[in-house]
């Protein structure tokens, strides 16, 4: 019959020994069924911003769209047409986003896979390759002990210039910065700290980065 579908096609991929399911994805767009199909579309980009985990939404719906409701895979929503959004932990998230026109009446939704990793803030091409020519002094970055309990260690070697520390609990919010850091080892007191999963960023200025995750448990 004429009308307006969602369509979703789930893709899984399972063990052929064990037969469990290692991974699933899904995607999800709309269709207009008759004769005269409106103008009606609906699509957006996003991007990283400072935090860890937080991301910001394009929309690239039809200009004429009227309303705009987002469902980020977490339970939250929003009205907005570009919103922002911060996830709690890291994940892989399905995002939707329905735009509605009042003036053609119809409505169409756009879902896209959100990969939510420890990723800073975004950088441009030219940075990109700077840092592929230029990250060539091998930096390495340890912090141990991993899990660890109030104190760890954070050994640095191969370091050509003074290196900044940032350690990052899961909402991006930075709780320990350490800055002009040289070759060694030094102390990192983390018993203030609830446990948890946490990130560490380094950074020189040569562009080099190292990053990774850091578990303490009391």
């Amino acid at each position: 019959a004429a009308g307006h579908y969602q369509v979703c096609l789930t893709v899984t991929v399972m063990s052929p020994t064990t037969g469990n399911v290692l991974c699933t994805t899904n995607h999800c767009d709309s269709i207009h069924i008759g004769n005269n199909t409106p103008n009606c579309h609906a699509n957006f980009n996003y991007h990283h911003l400072s935090s860890p985990f937080t991301y910001g939404f394009n929309n690239l719906s039809s200009p004429n769209a009227t309303g705009y409701m987002w469902h980020f895979g977490d339970a939250t929503t929003s009205n907005l047409a570009n919103p922002v959004h911060n996830y709690m932990s890291p994940g892989i998230y399905q995002v939707c986003v329905t735009m509605f026109d009042t003036i053609h009446h119809c409505s169409k939704t756009k879902c896209k896979i959100v990969n939510a990793s420890f990723a800073m803030a975004p950088v441009q091409a030219s940075t990109v390759e700077r840092l592929t020519v230029e990250n060539t002094d091998n930096l390495s970055v340890t912090v141990y002990p991993n899990p660890t309990a109030d104190k760890a260690t954070i050994h640095i070697e191969n370091a050509t210039s003074e290196v900044n520390f940032k350690l990052y609990d899961s909402t991006g919010k930075s709780v320990i910065e350490k800055n002009k850091l040289t070759n060694g080892d030094f102390e990192l007191n983390n018993s203030a700290y609830a446990p948890g999963i946490y990130y560490y960023r380094v950074t020189d200025e040569n562009n080099s980065l190292v990053s990774g995750k850091l578990m303490i448990q009391k």
